[in-house]
């Protein structure tokens, strides 16, 4: 039996690079503005745009 299971997170998605083979997951940061300290930050699946899960993490 193997122990090797699939991420669900790590996910093929659109990259700036245009390598639309591998998988990828979505990190966000909310940074102090001051020190730029991370006060928090958000994983996402790698298939979901920027601009949905921000709107997610904002509200």
């Amino acid at each position: 039996a193997s122990s090797n299971t699939r991420n669900h997170l790590a996910q093929r998605g659109h990259n700036k690079q245009g390598r639309h083979n591998l998988r990828q997951v979505g990190l966000s940061y909310v940074l102090d503005g001051e020190h730029g300290l991370s006060l928090c930050h958000h994983v996402y699946a790698g298939n979901v745009a920027d601009v949905e899960e921000f709107s997610v993490v904002l509200t």
